[in-house]
């Protein structure tokens, strides 16, 4: 069989390796000579491995896709015990693959540069959207973008179609909800870039049919904020749980939190622009009487540390926590309160993530309308709504509230 030419890549680039008539040195396995090993097999099949029997019994056949293809949503399958049988597996598996990952592409032998993904992905990482990404989110898409890849790095982008995401989606999702949700909105990001770039005219990704619906977190009550901080004082990680404290109010992310100076405090407010949407929010801390007397308290308690600290809620040093340490350390002190006694109910669950939507519950229930909400978090409007969809708010106390209102409104005129 002739080599495909080296200027462009085809579709079943890796099946030709396979195919090429060539004979592939094969990869030495543990408890194995060289020689058995060649005897074995003189062609490399695709993510075929073999590892060592256990108790003296006979080596196991696996077949084992990459860490990209696991992500996807891939597994590690083990083979037959027959050499030739799990060969065979093997094949099959790769077949499956192959039509996962080509759809209706077929052999067709394409460009590995011009108009594919792969060069689409380059493209948006070019642009001035990408530029302006906080450095997390771009650690969340990179990710996805792998996943992307290793799904059809270098099948051009008009052949991608409204079926093959679904296939692509669905797939993940096998194994994987969450994680196919978030990889396929990454995709139609991608493509809505292909759309203003004219690599396309329509996005194959627009309505992917996505069906995952975040797991509720836990809301945290009076009693867990109040339990959490004693617990954290009690520890000596007294900036721990100011840090809680005033979360439960502002419905901050994490990383904006531990990034606050003692100079964003003033004028009764703390004043803070978000860093991944570039919100600026002005958040009144001290119409809250326990707020403002913990700031105060935090303050004096950063006077008096050794080592002086620009920043409000310092980790031992003077240093900012880092988003890992904190939440380890949090970790360790909601341990240690849910072993407490009596501790309120769900303390195990609690994270600090979930004292953003804390926020933004409680200010729902007050009814706070949401441009009242947004102000405080810095949500989008959208996002507001979809907090308060996902916690049941509207069933709840808001009907009651607006019950009332039309009692009121009915009322017979005196």
């Amino acid at each position: 069989m002739r080599s495909p030419p080296q200027t462009a890549r085809c579709l079943s680039a890796h099946s030709l390796k396979v195919n090429t008539g060539a004979t592939i040195k094969p990869r030495r396995s543990r408890g194995k000579t060289l020689k058995e090993q060649t005897t074995m097999a003189t062609f490399r099949i695709r993510y075929f491995t073999t590892r060592p029997g256990k108790q003296g019994k006979g080596p196991r056949y696996f077949w084992q896709p990459s860490a990209d293809l696991v992500a996807a949503g891939w597994k590690i399958q083990r083979l037959a015990d027959n050499l030739q049988d799990a060969q065979a597996e093997a094949e099959r598996y790769n077949r499956d693959l192959d039509n996962w990952r080509k759809g209706l592409a077929g052999d067709a032998v394409v460009n590995a540069q011009i108009g594919s993904v792969e060069a689409l992905i380059n493209n948006y990482k070019s642009s001035r959207r990408w530029r302006e990404l906080a450095p997390k989110t771009r650690g969340g898409y990179e990710y996805a973008f792998r996943i992307i890849r290793s799904w059809a790095a270098d099948v051009p982008v008009s052949a991608i179609t409204p079926r093959l995401v679904q296939m692509f989606y669905e797939k993940m999702r096998e194994t994987h909800p969450a994680k196919a949700a978030a990889v396929v909105r990454v995709l139609r990001l991608l493509m809505t870039h292909a759309v203003r770039e004219d690599m396309i005219e329509r996005n194959p990704a627009e309505r992917p049919g996505i069906s995952h619906r975040a797991k509720k977190g836990t809301i945290w009550t009076h009693a867990h904020v109040n339990h959490i901080v004693r617990t954290a004082d009690d520890m000596g990680h007294f900036s721990v749980g100011t840090a809680v404290m005033l979360n439960a109010w502002m419905g901050q992310r994490l990383g904006d939190v531990l990034a606050l100076q003692v100079s964003a405090y003033k004028n009764g407010a703390i004043y803070k622009r978000q860093s991944k949407t570039g919100a600026e929010v002005v958040l009144p801390v001290d119409m809250v009487p326990q707020l403002k007397a913990r700031i105060e308290a935090q303050i004096e308690h950063n006077r008096k540390a050794e080592t002086p600290s620009v920043y409000l809620l310092p980790a031992a040093g003077g240093q900012a926590y880092t988003a890992v340490w904190f939440s380890h350390l949090l970790k360790r002190i909601r341990d240690a309160a849910a072993a407490g006694g009596p501790p309120p109910a769900g303390t195990a669950e609690l994270i600090f993530k979930d004292l953003r939507h804390t926020a933004v519950t409680r200010l729902a229930e007050a009814g706070a309308p949401t441009p009242m909400i947004a102000s405080i978090t810095g949500h989008s409007f959208r996002t507001c709504e979809q907090i308060v969809d996902r916690y049941n708010i509207r069933t709840s106390k808001m009907a009651e509230e607006a019950f009332r209102l039309r009692l009121a409104a009915e009322a017979p005129k005196p």
